[in-house]
């Protein structure tokens, strides 16, 4: 395919809640990479407790409202990409580029029109680690009829599998 003719927007966690809003009038398929799929009003946390048994959840809750009161800046530092199964030299990549967030990223709703309800969507899980909330909404998309996809590997596949990556996201319809 060419550019010019066929476009994609891959979702991954930090961006597809700002990211959704805008790509249903640009682009068509929408690419769900290890990504929440919040439903209308969820928060990241809200996704986080759907997806894990409450202990787990709680780990990652306390390590996002933990690190944000650490320094009274209501921000979360960047967290380590071994929590996510990389690789050490991806991990030291990641250390070396992510930065902290907001806390409000974790905490905003989202809020969807339902304009993007008719959009084709793909699921892309990355099956190499653990304990990864996005099996639960891989499943979901999968019991909607989407196309969905499985990867062995981290939750950082853009770095870890690139090619691999970019061969599955040409076959995106």
């Amino acid at each position: 395919r060419h550019a010019a003719d066929h476009a994609a927007v891959l979702l991954h966690p930090t961006a597809e809640r700002h990211a959704l809003q805008v790509a249903v009038q640009l682009v068509a398929p929408l690419v769900y990479l290890d990504a929440f799929v919040p439903e209308h009003l969820d928060s990241l946390i809200d996704c986080i407790r759907k997806a894990l048994p409450p202990e787990v959840a709680d780990v990652f809750l306390n390590a996002f409202y933990g690190g944000s009161a650490q320094d009274h800046s209501m921000m979360i530092p960047a967290l380590p990409g071994e929590l996510f199964g990389a690789p050490p030299a991806i991990a030291e990549w990641m250390r070396r580029r992510c930065n902290a967030q907001p806390l409000a990223t974790f905490t905003a709703p989202v809020l969807l029109s339902g304009a993007g309800a008719s959009l084709p969507k793909t699921y892309i899980l990355a099956d190499g680690w653990n304990p990864s909330p996005f099996r639960h909404f891989a499943a979901k998309a999968a019991a909607s009829g989407w196309p969905c996809h499985t990867m062995s590997g981290s939750h950082g596949l853009m770095m870890e599998l690139p090619d691999a990556l970019a061969a599955l996201l040409a076959t995106a319809d």
